[in-house]
């Protein structure tokens, strides 16, 4: 279901399940070389982070716009311009 688009959350209502049996059960099956390992925190935060700058020096400005094509919060968005150099100010952020 997570190849399809799912989200863990929708995942766990579809099956009646709790998250931590979700996540439980795609341990036991990336262990087993089923599904591939999902990567660490650590490396989506990279990933996103390389993904805010390549749209900022695109042009994109929005706080919200660029949380949603990088999939975070707006919270998470200004800690990544913050740990960057960039400053926001009013929802936008100033080169």
């Amino acid at each position: 279901m997570l190849s399809d688009g799912y989200g863990i959350d929708e995942i766990s209502a579809t099956l009646g399940k709790t998250i931590q049996q979700i996540y439980a059960k795609r341990r036991l099956l990336a262990s087993n070389g089923v599904v591939s390992k999902p990567a660490p925190p650590s490396e989506i935060k990279k990933q996103r982070k390389g993904k805010f700058i390549e749209l900022v020096e695109q042009g994109e400005n929005n706080v919200k716009l660029i949380a949603d094509k990088i999939g975070c919060s707006t919270t998470a968005v200004y800690e990544y311009a913050k740990e960057t150099g960039y400053e926001i100010k009013s929802g936008r952020v100033i080169i």
